[in-house]
């Protein structure tokens, strides 16, 4: 009688247990079942925030690349434009002879007598060779330099800066502007001249 009661506890133990057992699976399954969805959906918002996050940033990263080169193209114009202009400036100041020139040219040298016509025309002929500057006797000459039958005296010293090679040939050769004007002279070319600004 005590052994059967012994076992009828046990087996209702057993039940109970099993009964437990199995209802902690069940409720674990169903925690489960009602968690995992919610974890999938924040998963899925986090996903979408970083790769709407990661267009965000890709889109100003472009912006900025193109900013980029449109500050540089301007810096690299704004420079351009800065060197063309100082380029002009110095030309101009030359041409004016605002500034001494130095460089390669030629050096003239006759004892005749020039008048203002051969004068002029002699001038006339250099610049259209293409020369950078001019002095006849000491006097830088530009375009807006004046003069007159005493203005220079023989002997003539004729300095000029420009393509020496082609000075000297276009002075030298048969039909040339010395030849034109009549006076025969000595024409030298000259690896390093000094020219002084107008006075």
């Amino acid at each position: 009688m005590k052994i059967r009661k012994n076992i009828l506890i046990l087996i209702g133990a057993c039940l109970f247990l099993g009964f437990i057992l199995s209802r902690q699976f069940f409720l674990h399954k169903l925690v489960a079942e009602s968690t995992q969805p919610e974890q999938e959906q924040e998963l899925a918002l986090e996903v979408s925030q970083l790769i709407k996050s990661n267009h965000e940033l890709t889109l100003e990263k472009n912006k900025l690349n193109e900013e980029y080169s449109l500050l540089y193209k301007n810096v690299a114009d704004k420079k351009m434009n800065l060197s063309t202009v100082s380029n002009s400036i110095e030309q101009y100041n030359i041409i004016l002879g605002l500034v001494p020139v130095k460089g390669p040219g030629v050096t003239i040298s006759f004892d005749e007598i020039l008048d203002t016509t051969q004068i002029t025309d002699l001038i006339n002929a250099l610049r259209n060779i293409g020369i950078e500057a001019l002095v006849i006797n000491g006097k830088r000459i530009t375009p807006t330099t004046g003069w007159d039958i005493k203005t220079f005296s023989s002997p003539y010293k004729i300095q000029v800066i420009g393509n020496s090679k082609l000075i000297k040939e276009s002075l030298g050769r048969r039909g040339g502007i010395m030849e034109n004007i009549g006076f025969s002279g000595n024409v030298s070319e000259e690896k390093d001249l000094y020219l002084p600004a107008v006075k």
